[in-house]
């Protein structure tokens, strides 16, 4: 934080340099042939003064000898991803960077560097920009200190909000848990008060989403259910009192996973594009 939005620059330099000791001592990092740092807008850039992104690669490459690609830009300006939800953060950045003559992408393993990585949805944009141009984009690489281990394992973005946060099992903030909590807990005395009322009539005095109120159905944690409510199995339309699927089709389901799968012959396609260190895709 303080480097981002505190004029960070010499944490930006330290960091780079252990960012680069830490890539230079991993095996699978051996192939990473340039590293490529997310563009700042112009706008960004003046407002800030230096690229954190770009000062952590030109720092990395004094310690671990890969060019820097700097003909990476962004096109347009895009709100700042802290604070939009996952899907927002994807279109925020679609279509937000373009490649300048002068640099040949083709074959090239592509390290991406980045301050931070959250959702993955800069990382998504960039490395598909760099496909589009025969790169080769490989998976995130983060380094963190010993005393964190514990505490990242049970780091996660939150499901509603996108925010971070650190849970042990839970997929949604304190926040939200509470704001979640407060609406299931009103949809509930609603209908124990109102008994016979439509799930139209429970929206609108609840003022909870419609869609909620049908999970809480499908999910079967209301104890009274609103007299009109139809649920529907999702793949044959029967209809259900519970869940999203009837028994039928769960158990051709439940019947198609425990078959004999069949053989195929090769290496298995992988089709996701972002890895952690330990699982980097094999290219």
């Amino acid at each position: 934080h303080r480097m981002k939005f505190q004029s960070g620059y010499e944490i930006a330099v330290t960091l780079g340099l252990f960012l680069g000791l830490a890539a230079r001592e991993e095996p699978k990092l051996a192939k990473v042939d340039v590293l490529v740092p997310v563009p700042l807008s112009e706008h960004r850039l003046e407002k800030r003064g230096f690229n954190q992104a770009m000062i952590l690669a030109d720092t990395m490459k004094e310690v671990w000898k890969r060019p820097v690609c700097n003909h990476v830009v962004r096109t347009r300006e895009t709100e700042t991803q802290s604070g939009l939800s996952l899907t927002k953060r994807k279109h925020n950045v679609r279509g937000a960077f373009a490649v300048l003559p002068g640099f040949d992408f083709r074959n090239k393993h592509c390290l991406i560097v980045d301050d931070v990585i959250t959702s993955g949805s800069t990382f998504y944009s960039l490395s598909r920009l760099i496909e589009d141009y025969g790169g080769r984009p490989m998976g995130v690489f983060a380094a963190r200190t010993e005393i964190l281990r514990g505490v990242t394992k049970m780091l996660r973005n939150c499901e509603e909000c996108n925010r971070l946060f650190s849970h042990p099992a839970r997929s949604l903030c304190q926040d939200c848990y509470d704001q979640a909590k407060k609406s299931f807990d009103a949809v509930k005395k609603y209908l124990r008060d109102n008994p016979g009322a439509t799930v139209a009539q429970v929206a609108r005095d609840t003022e909870v989403d419609l869609e909620l109120i049908y999970d809480y159905i499908r999910e079967g944690r209301l104890d009274v259910i609103p007299k009109d409510a139809r649920l529907q199995c999702s793949i044959c339309g029967a209809p259900i009192s519970v869940g999203r699927v009837c028994a039928k089709c769960r158990n051709d389901l439940r019947s198609t996973m425990t078959s004999e799968p069949t053989r195929s012959q090769g290496k298995p396609k992988v089709d996701s594009r972002v890895h952690t260190l330990e699982n980097i895709k094999d290219r």
